[in-house]
């Protein structure tokens, strides 16, 4: 359309159209921009407040973002405080280093599933006992495949799970060396010729020879379910083009994103102990039960000498069941029943804490 030396390069397309007399379309290009760039944000809200709530209710995060509004069932602190969060970095820092500090977040979230993906596609699934029998017949993932048991003997003696295990490390290992020997091996590292091509040849056929060790190995299978095609073939390559594309981004994005995952390992870490510490003071902890330190009405004892509770002035027992007339969106309201996970967790609980 036009030269690429003439165009402006904070937007492309849409500078085309208006060199070309064709103000319009330009017009159309920039609108869709923008509303590309609110779907990616508002996407980025709506899944980063789901993450943010269920990691507040396992305990991994603020007790404050697991609250769950009483009508619409949606974490709206967890809304509230991560929008207005993402209003001011939009506002106040630059759009550039927004964008690429979001791209190597995505990327490496993309590269961290695709080795999820081929961890679980050798490990054994979590079966009923009536599942049991049928899976019985079929070989069992993460071990070595028959017919070539026979020309891999000396993979045939570790233990299950350790060569895939060692096998995927060599792998995102490899596809590192791979991608910083394509990005940097002839301008950062000003490698000669034969060291460039020698690095490039070891790379490639460590990549190749781990990915054949992974595909030695048997898989799990299930055909009631959605499986990514090409196992370990396809989430090696996606490993592969992840990386190159994160080494081609800024210092900077790189400073940025590694002060960020030490920040975020943190405070995981101290919301982690923090939550194991209160797991282990519950179970060690028994209530009393006299009627003057609780406040309660106690009812006579069953067979087994429980006490029953019969009245219990501002407090609910932990056992309560939600009643059939009870509408179900105000389960979670204050003062009303308990959902059904912690019903659940509720009556796992010895009989001196149900109170």
């Amino acid at each position: 359309m036009v030269p690429w030396q003439s165009l402006d390069p904070d937007w492309v397309l849409a500078d085309a159209f208006y060199q070309q007399g064709y103000s319009w379309a330009g017009f159309i290009v920039a609108a869709c921009a923008i509303c590309a760039i609110n779907t990616v944000l508002l996407s980025s809200l709506f899944y980063l407040q789901q993450i943010i709530s269920a990691m507040a209710a396992d305990g991994l995060f603020f007790q404050v973002f697991a609250h769950l509004y009483c009508r619409t069932k949606a974490p709206v602190v967890s809304i509230l405080v991560f929008g207005i969060l993402m209003l001011f970095l939009v506002l106040l820092l630059d759009l550039e280093a927004l964008v690429h500090f979001h791209s190597i977040g995505v990327l490496f979230a993309h590269s961290f599933m695709a080795i999820s993906v081929i961890v679980l596609r050798f490990q054994k699934p979590s079966t009923s006992s009536s599942q049991d029998q049928e899976q019985a017949l079929t070989p069992e993932p993460g071990q070595l495949r028959s017919a070539l048991r026979p020309y891999l003997s000396f993979l045939g003696g570790c233990r299950p799970g350790a060569a895939v295990a060692w096998a995927l490390g060599v792998l995102v290992a490899s596809a590192i060396t791979l991608d910083c020997v394509l990005a940097f091996g002839d301008s950062a590292l000003n490698l000669p010729t034969w060291g460039y091509t020698l690095l490039l040849l070891l790379s490639s056929i460590t990549f190749l020879l781990s990915l054949l060790v992974l595909g030695a190995y048997q898989q799990e299978k299930q055909q009631d379910t959605f499986q990514v095609p090409l196992v370990p073939l396809t989430p090696a390559l996606s490993i592969l083009l992840n990386i190159f594309l994160m080494l081609h981004l800024s210092y900077l994005t790189w400073l940025r994103f590694s002060i960020w995952l030490l920040i975020d390992a943190s405070s995981y870490r101290f919301l982690l102990v923090r939550t194991k510490k209160e797991a282990a003071g519950f179970g060690s902890f028994t209530p009393p039960l006299s009627a003057a330190s609780t406040s309660l009405s106690l009812g006579p004892k069953d067979n087994q000498g429980h006490v029953t509770p019969l009245h219990a002035p501002g407090f609910r027992t932990l056992t309560s069941q939600p009643s059939p007339s009870e509408p179900t969106s105000h389960r979670h309201c204050p003062g009303g029943p308990l959902p059904a996970d912690e019903d659940s967790r509720a009556q796992l609980q010895p009989e001196s804490a149900k109170v």
